[in-house]
């Protein structure tokens, strides 16, 4: 989080944007504006990857990096708190001729490769997983490193993550029958873990995979606290080295407590998972997306989903409860209240299905003998005897639906194709007639279009992409936080006619941050597209930041007048306003011109520490006319912005509209000073 200097800090106030256009830069300004160069620079920074470090690749893109001259990384899968995950070939086991070699790799991300006790984290994260054997857990094989490179091998699963289902079911929310047993999966693993004596601390929808078999797999156990129990055998070494302490949670499923620094609790994963129930029954968060800090402070209550018991409603609500004392104390317990109900008659499926398959039969069997359509619309097979029949199960194969992700092979098969090589044409083609046909002739393959791109992009929640062609070649930038969806873009992308070649400059976001995407998207996608120039980037290399260090960024303006607005997104749900801002009030820059904000140190880097989100937003008019609040809740002033922008598109200035976004990495001082300090290991 950035905080502004205490009274006392000197700083002489900048002039209006506009007049410092054309003025020599002062040395007291903290604002210094100048033409913008030819080409606008990247809108992010990253620090070069460490000495020893492997390149790993990114989403999708194949890489010729092999770990240890055994796991050969060939696609990035998501980004988790710690590091990321790649699907990769395990040659041991094409050694071996296994019919499945993959395996999935987490890397240690730079950020924690740099801290001295990365290793023992990763270490401690296996041991904890590898305890874990429960159908319901994704399988931790084993830890090592490759040089600098820290690894851990897991299964690799294939599916579709949670997140991405509650998605697809829209705010209307997934069906009671759908959902009951996913929830049953997840209190499951939850059970086990917390009888193990360790709390998953990160649990959330991107963390629950459903495989193709309907299997619930919880992933990603990395920042898991082993908790007291009450026979206070927990291991002792677990005090010497806190994953937790590496911030590496999602701040709109934690509680308060976790969120507060306390000491982690099965309860806290209670909360989290009456989160996910919520939202996966009511198609929305239980607090709109606020966290629970939030929530509690002003005294929320979410509103009972529809469709649910009063046995069921009181088993949620209980769960979410915001203070940790007045929540349910197991997850057994909540299973007991709120699946109970569910399975009371868990004959009458089972009866149901057996009465409708009695009901198909019957009818099959005796079902009247209509008359048969003309030979112009029936689809004609041959029969046992050589005597053409109809067949009326032809007429429904066109119903058959495709599967979403797959390649793109047709869903929908000809008569012919169905048949075999050596049988006659299933349609019959009157005489004569097939004589004056041409040749069948397979149709030239069609250049990839930017439509057809565009839709597979718009498929992407949470979301801020561009592609670009270049012949054969497409490549996709921008931001996301569906990191599943992302790693099969690839695979889509490929399937289009013509495109060859295949790569992407996604930076991940985490889930919380979303409400913040999904308003600046549509303006960051337009500021790419139309070329406008606006752009916010580091003034220095790189976008780790530490305690106490200022925070300077630069940032260029469109070919045209504009007010300037950059805001600074903290993880505990705040906004913190940047420009306009009591340290820079007049917000008015010229047109093409360039700043550097910040090096007169009136922005200092704070706590919480993690992974923040800052916004560029320009527009042709002011965007509020009364100052804001240094620092409001998040969500009241994204409302806000959403209204003005509505005015100004309605007032004939949508073009006029552009954003950015800057991704930053904080840390304390401890962690700082840990990264520099030599390996122990």
């Amino acid at each position: 989080m950035v905080k502004r200097e205490p009274p006392g800090h000197e700083f002489s106030p900048s002039q209006p944007l506009a007049q410092q256009a054309n003025q020599a830069p002062h040395p007291d300004q903290g604002t210094r504006f100048e033409p913008a160069l030819a080409e606008v620079p990247e809108a992010n920074a990253y620090p070069a990857p460490r000495e020893g470090h492997v390149s790993p690749p990114k989403h999708g893109q194949p890489a010729a990096q092999t770990l240890n001259n055994r796991f050969v990384l060939k696609e990035q899968l998501g980004t988790g708190g710690m590091g990321t995950v790649y699907r990769a070939l395990d040659l041991r086991r094409v050694e071996a001729e296994d019919r499945n070699p993959y395996v999935a790799v987490k890397i240690l991300s730079l950020q924690f490769q740099a801290h001295p006790s990365s290793f023992i984290a990763l270490q401690r994260e296996a041991k904890k997983a590898q305890s874990l054997a429960h159908p319901n857990i994704v399988t931790v094989y084993d830890f090592d490193r490759d040089g600098a490179t820290v690894y851990m091998t897991m299964e690799y699963l294939t599916g579709q993550s949670l997140r991405e289902q509650i998605k697809a079911a829209g705010s209307a929310g997934m069906r009671p029958q759908e959902a009951f047993p996913l929830i049953e999966g997840m209190a499951k693993a939850l059970i086990y873990a917390h009888e193990k004596g360790i709390v998953h601390c990160d649990f959330k929808p991107a963390n629950v995979l459903a495989n193709e078999r309907g299997e619930v797999k919880v992933i990603d156990f990395g920042i898991a606290r082993a908790f007291k129990q009450a026979e206070d055998d927990v291991d002792l070494e677990a005090t010497r080295f806190d994953p937790g302490s590496l911030r590496a949670l999602t701040p709109t499923y934690a509680s308060a407590e976790m969120l507060e620094d306390r000491e982690p609790d099965p309860r806290d994963d209670i909360y989290a998972l009456g989160c996910i129930a919520y939202e996966m029954l009511a198609g929305h968060h239980p607090f709109d997306g606020l966290t629970s800090i939030e929530a509690r402070s002003r005294g929320l209550i979410p509103k009972r989903v529809p469709g649910l018991t009063a046995r069921q409603w009181r088993a949620l609500r209980a769960a979410l409860a915001l203070e940790r004392e007045q929540r349910t104390p197991t997850v057994a317990q909540f299973v007991k209240q709120f699946l109970a109900s569910q399975r009371r008659l868990p004959w009458l499926p089972l009866v149901a299905g057996f009465l409708i398959l009695l009901s198909a039969i019957s009818l099959y069997h005796f079902k009247p003998r209509w008359p048969l359509p003309s030979p112009e619309t029936a689809a004609i097979t041959p029969s046992a005897t050589g005597k053409a029949e109809a067949d009326p199960l032809k007429e429904d194969r066109s119903l058959a639906i495709p599967s979403l992700g797959r390649s793109s092979e047709p869903a929908i098969k000809t008569n012919e194709a169905a048949q075999g090589a050596d049988e006659p044409p299933a349609r019959a083609i009157a005489p004569g007639i097939a004589d004056v046909l041409p040749p069948a002739v397979s149709p030239p393959e069609q250049a990839v279009s930017a439509a057809s791109l565009s839709r597979l992009l718009e498929r992407i929640s949470c979301s801020a992409l561009t592609a670009s062609l270049h012949g054969s070649a497409v490549a996709v930038a921008g931001f996301s936080s569906d990191q599943l969806a992302m790693g099969r873009l690839q695979e889509q992308v490929l399937s289009l006619p013509g495109v060859r070649q295949f790569s992407n400059d996604v930076h991940l976001l985490d889930e919380d941050q979303c409400d913040v995407l999904e308003l600046y998207a549509s303006h960051w996608i337009s500021n790419r597209r139309e070329r406008l120039g606006a752009s916010i980037s580091p003034a220095r290399p790189g976008s780790v930041f530490t305690e106490g260090e200022r925070l300077v960024i630069k940032i260029t303006t469109p070919a045209y007048p504009s007010y300037v607005n950059i805001d600074y997104f903290t993880l505990n749900g705040e906004v913190v306003h940047l420009v306009p801002s009591p340290d820079i009030s007049d917000n008015q820059a010229p047109a093409s011109s360039r700043a550097t904000l910040g090096d007169l140190g009136e922005w200092r880097i704070g706590p919480p520490f993690g992974r923040d989100l800052i916004a560029l937003l320009i527009t042709p008019e002011a965007l509020f006319t009364l100052p804001r609040p240094p620092n409001e809740p998040r969500s009241d002033y994204l409302a806000a912005v959403a209204k003005r922008l509505k005015e100004m598109e309605a007032n004939g200035k949508p073009t006029q509209i552009a954003a950015d976004l800057l991704l930053i990495t904080t840390q304390s001082t401890s962690q700082a000073r840990l990264s520099q300090a030599p390996d122990r290991q």
